[in-house]
C-alpha cells in the first residue's frame, strides 16, 4: 500500500502539452525531463505531460496522445486561465505560462494559499492500481472532481514520420493512464475511488502516480500529491 499526502496549501501542477509530431517540441521535453532531479519533486512541483491529439493528422499519431487532453487544454482557454492553444504548451498552478521560452524559472504555487490536505491510498497489483481519495478542506466547494494519472519515464520512441521523422523522442512524466470521477461529500470531507490500470508494456519501468482535484469542468487543479509508483 502506498501512501501520499499533500501539505494543507494549494499545490500546483506543472502541465507541458506536447506531442512527437510537432518539430517544435522535442526542446521543451528535453527541458521538462529535468524535473527528474528536481529536489521539490513531488513535495511542492509535480510535472504531468499531456500528448495532444490534433497533430496526428501529420502523419504520425502519437502513441500516447488522447482527444481529452486536448480538450483539457482548450478548457484553460476556455476559462481564461491561457491565453493560446498550441504546442509545447505550459500550464503552472492553473494558469498559463510562456517563461520557458525566455530561459524564465517556473514559479511555484503561493505558500499562503491553504484549501485543505489531499491524502491518496493507492493498493498496487501488477496490472492496476486501485486508489482512494480524501480531502479535508478549509474553504467551502460545491462540487469537486478526483482525477489520477499513472505517468511513465525513460521511454524511447522511434519516430517513423511527421515533423520529427527518423528522431528517436524520450520521454518523461508522460501520461500512460488518466481517469476522473466526481467526489462525494460527507462529515466536512470529500472522498472517491477509482481504478486505473498498468499498460502492459510498461508494468516494469519506472512510473509515478499523481492525484489532484478541481471544481466540475474547470481544470484548474485545486490540490495535489502523489509520487514514485
Amino acid at each position: 500500500m502506498l501512501h501520499f499526502e499533500s501539505t494543507g496549501t494549494r499545490i500546483g501542477l506543472t502541465e507541458l502539452y506536447t506531442s512527437e509530431g510537432c518539430s517544435s517540441c522535442p526542446p521543451a521535453e528535453h527541458w521538462f525531463s529535468r524535473f527528474t532531479k528536481d529536489p521539490e519533486l513531488w513535495t511542492s512541483r509535480f510535472p504531468i505531460a499531456f500528448h495532444v491529439d490534433y497533430w496526428d493528422y501529420l502523419g504520425w499519431k502519437d502513441p500516447f496522445s488522447d482527444k481529452k487532453f486536448s480538450t483539457r487544454q482548450r478548457l484553460y482557454k476556455h476559462y481564461d486561465h491561457t491565453q493560446r492553444i498550441a504546442t509545447p504548451g505550459f500550464v503552472v498552478n492553473g494558469s498559463g505560462w510562456n517563461g520557458w521560452f525566455r530561459g524564465q524559472n517556473v514559479p511555484t504555487a503561493e505558500k499562503d494559499d491553504h484549501v485543505g490536505i489531499l491524502r491518496l491510498n493507492v493498493e498496487k497489483t501488477e496490472g492496476n492500481a486501485r486508489s482512494s481519495l480524501s480531502f479535508s478542506p478549509t474553504r467551502r466547494f460545491n462540487s469537486l472532481v478526483a482525477h489520477i494519472a499513472l505517468l511513465g519515464f525513460d521511454i524511447q520512441v522511434p519516430i517513423k514520420a511527421g515533423e520529427n521523422r527518423g528522431k528517436n523522442l524520450r520521454h518523461d512524466f508522460v501520461v500512460l493512464k488518466h481517469v476522473s470521477h466526481p467526489m462525494n461529500s460527507s462529515d466536512k470531507k470529500w472522498q472517491s475511488e477509482l481504478d486505473i490500470s498498468v499498460p502492459k508494456a510498461y508494468r516494469k519501468q519506472r512510473k509515478a502516480i499523481v492525484a489532484w482535484l478541481s471544481e466540475r469542468d474547470d481544470p484548474k487543479p485545486i490540490q495535489v500529491t502523489g509520487g514514485w509508483y
